[in-house]
């Protein structure tokens, strides 16, 4: 093996996944030097993020307990008695048992919230965590707005956005960001009373900014609206939503998430509570946006909400049912298959890729 240009190795174990790796730091110094690189593992994300075929590095993480499922494989089906698509994660030092929840996912990392202000960043990949120092800015009462959790590029920081009520008026929301580069929080502009967000949203991370689904109130009238805050300059900015033909109130969006690395929104379409996934094709282009398919909800017995999660390689539509369930579901075909799932009552679940980042590595 030593025989081998440092270059040519580098190239072969960029190549290789991440559990792989672990196992490979083992083999010599020179070897654990190389993998523990921080040039190494940003170019080993680089090569995952932007492999054509990113499902096969995508995994659902869900909780509780903590677990990941490989919903491309054939064992993720609740009706094959293999478990090999499930894999525990264990969980982070001092991870508390209740009142956790899910506040994003971003190259490999995952982020915790517990009540509204101790946060935990989590690689469960190559179990390295980081609890967060409480944020100094938080009102004596209030409740928890908005929050999220996403990287810059441009900056190559990771950062964490929360949004208390003001103690003085309750429709201000004090913003307040975490820099994992700094080490520390920081308050940004507030959001004041004629911008609206829904209470308990959770960004979505996409072109170094976080998107919330919104609303801008101007005297009676209230249109929607995406918030986006960029993450490197921490500022706000709007994005329409799909201009649609809605005078005889047919259809109202809901839901905005990300599918397949595009902004997308649910629409209900009228009266039938059938759903639509729209994606926005090109980044901030308004006239992108496209209806993909509708999910008509007589293929789903006796369900209250649809939450598309993922396309796969086959283009099945992974889905979330009401926070109890997850399936895949085959549009042409109309079928409905039920993935496997741990948790005893509700369910939380975010996609993430496994990754190397460390949160400690800055």
């Amino acid at each position: 093996m030593s025989s081998f240009p440092e270059e040519t190795m580098m190239m072969i174990l960029l190549r290789l996944p991440v559990k792989t790796l672990g196992q490979c730091k083992c083999v010599s110094k020179s070897w654990r030097s190389l993998i523990s690189d921080p040039f190494f593992v940003k170019s080993h994300l680089n090569l995952t993020i932007s492999d054509p075929n990113t499902n096969k590095y995508s995994k659902l993480f869900m909780m509780y307990p903590f677990y990941s499922l490989d919903y491309e494989s054939p064992s993720s089906f609740k009706d094959i008695e293999d478990d090999g698509a499930i894999v525990d994660l264990g969980s982070p030092p001092k991870e508390p048992d209740l009142g956790v929840e899910i506040v994003g996912s971003c190259n490999g990392l995952i982020c915790l919230l517990h009540l509204s202000d101790s946060f935990i960043l989590w690689n469960p990949t190559i179990k390295e965590s980081k609890e967060l120092p409480t944020p100094p800015f938080s009102p004596s009462y209030g409740y928890l707005c908005f929050r999220g959790f996403g990287h810059n590029s441009s900056i190559d920081d990771y950062k964490v956005v929360r949004a208390p009520s003001a103690d003085a008026n309750p429709n201000q929301f004090i913003v307040e960001v975490f820099s994992l580069k700094a080490d520390s929080w920081r308050r940004i502009e507030d959001i004041k009373d004629s911008l609206v967000i829904e209470e308990g949203d959770v960004g979505s991370c996409l072109n170094g900014a976080l998107h919330w689904l919104g609303s801008r109130v101007a005297g009676p009238n209230k249109r929607g609206v995406i918030v986006s805050l960029d993450l490197g300059t921490e500022k706000f900015r709007e994005i329409p939503i799909p201009d649609c033909d809605n005078k005889n109130d047919t259809i109202s969006f809901n839901t905005l998430g990300m599918i397949n690395g595009c902004l997308s929104l649910l629409s209900n379409e009228g009266r039938s509570r059938d759903v639509g996934i729209w994606v926005m094709k090109e980044y901030g282009v308004n006239a992108s946006w496209t209806k993909l398919i509708v999910l008509p909800q007589d293929d789903f017995s006796f369900c209250n909400y649809l939450v598309p999660l993922r396309f796969t390689s086959n283009g099945d539509v992974v889905i979330d049912i009401d926070g109890r369930s997850v399936v895949r579901y085959n549009h042409n075909e109309k079928t409905v298959r039920n993935l496997k799932v741990r948790s005893e009552d509700f369910i939380e679940s975010i996609l993430y890729v496994e990754s190397l980042i460390s949160p400690n590595g800055y």
